[in-house]
This record gives structure tokens, C-alpha cells and sequence, in this order.
């Protein structure tokens, strides 16, 4: 890759390719093929870095649904109380009414 990347300087780079005030055919051999691989290496480390970005991301969106489905039935467990909290407290109720008054039913 890195001599492919030279090479690819040497025959597209001039006029495009510049360090400083210096254009390709000004600079030697060392230094072009220094930069290429210094190109191919932080490709690699760009690719390197958005893989583990996908995975981070990956991570984290399981980890975001996961606490969704949990807060979701925390609130569906909340909504149930809230709904059937009083139904529940008015049957209790008749309930200890019917067996003060009619204790030989219950």
C-alpha cells in the first residue's frame, strides 16, 4: 500500500501534493515515501478507530434498549398499582364490612 500511495504521489501529486512551498518533484525519495506511509498507517488507524466506534455504539444502543424495556415495565408496574390500588382498598373494605356485619357468610 505504501509504494502504491508513492507512486500514486509521483504520478498525480504534482501541483496537488504539497509540504510547506515544496511540491513533489521537489522533494526526494525519503520523503514521499515517509509521507505515504504515514498516509497508509493513519488510514489504518482511522479504520482501526471507527470499528471500535461501531462496537462502543453497538454497546451502547443495546444498553439504551435494555434500561427502555426496564423503565418501561417499571412503569407499566406503576400504572397497574395506581389503577388497581383503590379498586383493591374498596374490596378490602366491603370486605371487612360484610364480616363485622354478616360474620357467618365470610
Amino acid at each position: 500500500m505504501v509504494t502504491a500511495a508513492a507512486v500514486a504521489a509521483y504520478r498525480f501529486g504534482e501541483g496537488i501534493v504539497y509540504i510547506g512551498d515544496r511540491t513533489i518533484s521537489e522533494m526526494n525519495f525519503v520523503e514521499v515515501t515517509g509521507g505515504a506511509a504515514l498516509g497508509v498507517l493513519g488510514a489504518l488507524a482511522s479504520v482501526g478507530a471507527a470499528g471500535l466506534g461501531a462496537v462502543v455504539a453497538l454497546v451502547a444502543t443495546i444498553v439504551a434498549t435494555a434500561m427502555g424495556a426496564l423503565g418501561v415495565a417499571l412503569g407499566s408496574l406503576l400504572v397497574i398499582g395506581f389503577v388497581s390500588g383503590p379498586i383493591l382498598l374498596v374490596v378490602v373494605i366491603g370486605i371487612l364490612i360484610k364480616r363485622r356485619y354478616w360474620p357467618d357468610v365470610i
